[in-house]
C-alpha cells in the first residue's frame, strides 16, 4: 500500500490520462496513448472472432456482458489494483465481489497476457464445463500467441520462450500434466515448465484431425467420472510415457500454425474517450474496492481514497468510488449520506441503486436488524433498478440474494433469476454457488454438480476450488441417496450431467 501511496500522491489532475475503449465485445481502460490502446482492443476483436469460428459458434456474435479489460503501466499501477502482486506477474482474471475483470501491464510488442486472459473468460462464458487444468491452460496458451497485421491472421504461432523451455529444462512427468494444477507442483519453475507442456500438449491434440477427435472421446470419458490418467489412456491408446516420447517428438518439427485472410475477420468499430481527472487518481483504488469485502483489511486504502476524492467533491466517479471505501472499510453512515445526494441528484443512477441495495442486504445481517424487513427493502431498490438495466448481473443476483429465507424459497422463478443473472456472468463464483444450493433444494442434482464444476476446475481457485470439490462430493452422495428412494418407489433417476465440448480445429 504504500507503493499505491506514493504513486496515487504522485499523480496530477492537470491532465487526465485515463482512456477508455469501447468496441462490440470489449470494454478497454488505459493510462497509454489512444493509438496503441485501439491496436490492443482490435487485436481481442480478432481473437474472440477466430474463438468462435473455431468452436462452432456466430463469428461476429455479442456477449450478454463486455469483458472489461485495465491496462497499466507497470509493476508499482498494477499494485494499487492488487496490492502485493509479484513483479513476475504480467496479467491478473479478477473475480470480485462487485465485479469481473482484468488487469494487465500494456506493451505495444506482447499482447499474449491480455490475451491469454481472455481465452479463459471466454470458454468459461461459452463453455463453463470442469476441464482438467493442462487443457485450461493449453487452449489459453494456444491461442495468446494469436497475432494480426493487414494482411493475415495466425493462430497456433509457437511461443518461442515455450518452445527454448521445453528443449532446455527438464520436464515434469506427463502424468503430473495430466492431474496436477499449477499450484500443486514443488517450485515455480515446474510450474512454468506444466504450462509450456500444457501447450505442447494442447497444440499436438488441437492441430491434427484424428487426434482432435480423440480429445474429444477423452472429454467423454472425463464427464463419465473416469480418472484422468485412465481416460487419457483408453481415449489416446498412449501412456503418459508413451505421450511425452510423442510429444518430444513433434516438438522437433516445425510446429504448424494456421494463416487466415484479415479481411474475414472484418473491422469492429472502437470509441475512445479521454475520461475526466478523477480517474487517473482513483481508477486502480476502485479496482482494488471492486476485491473488497466489508470489514476486510485494506491497509491504507481508505485513507488514500479518502485523500484523493476530496479534490473532485461532487464528480461522480470520485463520490462512488468514496461512498465504496466507507461502506466497506470506514463510516457506513457517510457512505449511505453520499448515496443518498447521489440519488437525490439522479434517483435513476443505476449504479448507484445497485451499491445502495447491497448496503441494504449486508446491513440485514448486523446485530438487532430485522432481516426480513431490510431484504424488502433492498428488494424494492433492486427493481427499481432492473427496471432501468435488465441486463445487469448484480441486480439479478441481489434480487435472488433477498429472496433466501422465504417461505417458498427457492421456487422456479427464483432458478429462472438466477439462471439469467449466470448467463450474464458466467465468471462471477458467487452465482455459481447460489445457483447450486438453490437447484440442490430443489432436488436437481446433477444440475447443482455442473454448476460448480467450473469452480472446482479452476486452475488457480486455491481454496474455492477445494471447497467446491467437497461440495461435489457431498452432491454426488445426496443424488445417491435420492435416486435410491425414486427407485424404490418407481421413479426414473435424474438424467447425467451432458458431456463437454472439446476444443476443435476448424
Amino acid at each position: 500500500m504504500a507503493i499505491g501511496a506514493a504513486a496515487s500522491l504522485g499523480a496530477t489532475s492537470a491532465k487526465a490520462d485515463w482512456l477508455r475503449a469501447e468496441s462490440p465485445r470489449f470494454v478497454v481502460y488505459s493510462d497509454g496513448d489512444e493509438a496503441s490502446l485501439r491496436q490492443q482492443v482490435e487485436q481481442l476483436e480478432i481473437l474472440d472472432t477466430l474463438l468462435r469460428v473455431r468452436n462452432g459458434l456466430e463469428p461476429f456474435g455479442t456477449p450478454e456482458q463486455k469483458f472489461s479489460l485495465y491496462l497499466v503501466r507497470d509493476t508499482p499501477a498494477m499494485a494499487r489494483a492488487i496490492p502485493g502482486v509479484s513483479e513476475l506477474v504480467r496479467g491478473m482474471y479478477l473475480r470480485c465481489t462487485d465485479d469481473v475483470f482484468a488487469v494487465a501491464i500494456r506493451s505495444r510488442d506482447d499482447d499474449s497476457t491480455t490475451k491469454h486472459e481472455y481465452v479463459h473468460h471466454f470458454m468459461l462464458a461459452n463453455f463453463a464445463f470442469p476441464y482438467p487444468s493442462w487443457l485450461i491452460e493449453g487452449v489459453a496458451e494456444y491461442f495468446s500467441t494469436t497475432r494480426a497485421n493487414n494482411r493475415h491472421v495466425d493462430t497456433g504461432f509457437p511461443d518461442q520462450n515455450r518452445v527454448n523451455e521445453l528443449a532446455y529444462v527438464n520436464w515434469v512427468p506427463m502424468a503430473d500434466v495430466l492431474t496436477k494444477r499449477p499450484f500443486q507442483f514443488r517450485t515455480g519453475s515446474e510450474a512454468s515448465v506444466f504450462y509450456a507442456q500444457s501447450w505442447i500438449l494442447t497444440h499436438y491434440m488441437v492441430n491434427d484431425p484424428q487426434r482432435n477427435l480423440k480429445l474429444r472421446r477423452y472429454m467423454e470419458l472425463l464427464s463419465q467420472g473416469k480418472d484422468s490418467l485412465t481416460a487419457w489412456t483408453e481415449a489416446t491408446g498412449l501412456t503418459p510415457e508413451a505421450t511425452e516420447r510423442e510429444l518430444r517428438t513433434y516438438l522437433r518439427r516445425n510446429a504448424v500454425y494456421q494463416r487466415m485472410n484479415r479481411a474475414d475477420f472484418g473491422q469492429q468499430p472502437v470509441t475512445v474517450t479521454r475520461l475526466p481527472a478523477s480517474y487517473d487518481r482513483l481508477m486502480l483504488e476502485s479496482r482494488r474496492l471492486a476485491c473488497v469485502d466489508r470489514g476486510e483489511e485494506a491497509p491504507g486504502l481508505l485513507d488514500t481514497v479518502r485523500r484523493e476524492a476530496a479534490a473532485f467533491s461532487g464528480d461522480r466517479f470520485a463520490d462512488l468510488t468514496l461512498a465504496s471505501a466507507e461502506l466497506k472499510l470506514g463510516d457506513r453512515a457517510a457512505g449511505r449520506a453520499i448515496l443518498e445526494r447521489r440519488l437525490a441528484a439522479d434517483p435513476n443512477d443505476v449504479d448507484v441503486l445497485v451499491m445502495s441495495a447491497f448496503d441494504k442486504i449486508e446491513s440485514a445481517f448486523d446485530e438487532g436488524t430485522d432481516v426480513r424487513a431490510a431484504m424488502a427493502d433492498a428488494r424494492r431498490v433492486l427493481a427499481r433498478a432492473y427496471q432501468r438495466d435488465e441486463a445487469n448481473w448484480r441486480i439479478l443476483y441481489g434480487l435472488a440474494l433477498t429472496r433466501q429465507g422465504a417461505p417458498n424459497y427457492p421456487n422456479e422463478n427464483d432458478i429462472d433469476t438466477l439462471a439469467q443473472a449466470l448467463a450474464l456472468a458466467p465468471n462471477a463464483y458467487e452465482i455459481r454457488w447460489l445457483s447450486s444450493r438453490a437447484l440442490a433444494e430443489l432436488n436437481r442434482y446433477d444440475q447443482a454438480i455442473a454448476v460448480l464444476g467450473p469452480i472446482a476446475a479452476d486452475p488457480h481457485g486455491g481454496g474455492a476450488s477445494e471447497q467446491a470439490r467437497l461440495r461435489i462430493e457431498s452432491l454426488r452422495d445426496q443424488k445417491r441417496r435420492y435416486d435410491e428412494r425414486r427407485a424404490a418407489q418407481g421413479t426414473a433417476p435424474a438424467t447425467a450431467t451432458p458431456t463437454p465440448p472439446a476444443p476443435t480445429r476448424r
